[in-house]
């Protein structure tokens, strides 16, 4: 049996949790046994007579080394993180190996050890051995321990919007039997900026404080807007798996007006070895709007997260989200499913992300300006480019194309829009 030391150091794998490896019990026993040997032999306690041959010594070596992977492994799938974290730092004073070096970066991390964490990890990218997709999911764990020992990040992005307010693209429309005729909508171009931060609110950085301010600021005026979410977001020392937030978000602007929501969110993670795979999030929240009291609405949304690697130069990223929406006045309540999908490639040093977006809305009732039940479908497909080795000034550059079209019953919410989007931002 190849020794995953030996495999991976040309080779590493994607983070997996140790609960796939092909074990059964009366092999846990021996490996157990073999390594209890080989560590009372290492501390001095068992010596050979004689050294043997170099093939056996290093065939025997090569043994020992795959026992202790296997322990660590299980120690970190039965969440004994300190332990596994000793077992694989002794496996990489024997010999280096990327995968262990990940694993135990992994070990510290849900240790919460976020600094000896982050220290690792970075190693392991220096390496310069890991294949692409696991180099993805390296960014988010490092993203993650910013987020618990504080951080401040911001973001600038130069905007061309053909169609900012979504405003409907046929010439003619009906209200409450009315006709009228539509004005051209004009591109627009203007800056988006974005501060972030979060800070620690207790020891073991498991609680922490959040706030992101988004600010749109175009050349009209009337399309400059404000939103500021901030909150409070908890992880059970027992639970490294689940996150709780509880936050409000505040968005204040001219022409579509102001609202206020305040929310709570649970997210899942159903493999707490590999938190980034599979996420589950439902939150519930009450949208109150300043000037149109008739779309309040308590909100409640359940997403699901899929990152698949696709073999060692891509990824596949999909989504499923399910809203339901209860306003005040029953025309304006809705049920939607939405369902993403997109494939992520390097291209040099570029990522390179082409996908799509897919949502239907069917709302309650009749709407009473346009006699009609709102039916909505509308699509969105995307091109991204980010490239992280690039640092000017700090900053990491990302460009965009978006193109989106809704489909509505109703012709009002009918529009077609396209956004281009160049952005440098603080995080990678």
């Amino acid at each position: 049996m190849l020794s995953p030391v030996a495999v991976l150091k040309t080779t590493p794998a994607p983070l997996v949790p140790s609960s796939k490896l092909p074990i059964k019990i009366n092999q846990t026993i021996g490996l157990l046994l073999s390594s209890l040997v080989w560590l009372n032999s290492y501390a001095g306690e068992e010596k050979p007579a004689s050294p043997p041959p170099v093939k056996t010594e290093k065939l025997a070596t090569e043994q020992k080394l795959q026992s202790l992977f296997v322990m660590g492994g299980i120690a970190l799938q039965q969440g004994d993180y300190p332990l596994a974290a000793i077992i694989f730092r002794e496996i990489l004073k024997q010999e280096y190996s990327p995968r262990v070096e990940l694993e135990l970066a992994r070990a510290l991390f849900l240790a919460g050890e976020f600094s000896a964490s982050r220290e690792i990890f970075n190693s392991a990218l220096d390496s310069g051995g890991l294949p692409w997709p696991v180099k993805q999911k390296v960014y988010l764990y490092l993203q993650e321990i910013d987020n618990a020992v504080g951080f401040v990040d911001f973001s600038v992005a130069l905007v061309s919007d053909d169609n900012p307010t979504s405003f409907t693209s046929k010439k003619e429309i009906t209200i409450l039997n009315n006709t009228y005729t539509v004005p051209e909508t004009q591109e627009a171009l203007g800056l988006n900026y974005k501060l972030l931060g979060g800070i620690p609110l207790s020891d073991n950085l498991l609680t922490q404080a959040y706030a992101t301010l988004s600010v749109r600021d175009f050349e009209q005026s009337s399309l400059d807007s404000y939103t500021l979410d901030t909150g409070i977001r908890y992880t059970p020392a027992e639970k490294r798996n689940v996150l709780l937030s509880a936050g409000v978000e505040n968005h204040w602007n001219s022409q579509s007006g102001n609202y206020r929501y305040p929310y709570v969110s649970v997210k899942y993670s159903p493999r707490i070895t590999d938190q980034f795979s599979q996420v589950i999030e439902y939150s519930i929240g009450r949208l109150d709007f300043e000037k149109a009291d008739h779309l309040d609405t308590t909100l409640q949304t359940v997403a699901g997260k899929l990152i698949v690697p696709i073999g060692e130069k891509s990824r596949f990223l999909g989504g499923l989200t399910l809203t339901n929406s209860h306003a005040r006045e029953k025309p304006y309540s809705y049920r939607s499913t939405a369902l993403s999908a997109a494939v992520e490639i390097p291209v040099d040093s570029w990522n390179v992300e082409v996908g799509g977006r897919y949502t239907k809305a069917d709302y309650g009732d009749t709407d009473p300006f346009f006699n009609q039940t709102r039916n909505d479908k509308k699509t969105v497909w995307h091109i991204n480019l980010l490239n992280r080795d690039i640092d000017w000034k700090g900053l990491t550059p990302m460009l965009g194309i978006s193109f989106e079209q809704g489909e509505s019953s109703i012709d009002y919410f009918t529009y077609d829009r396209v956004m281009f989007t160049a952005e440098l931002r603080s995080y990678r």
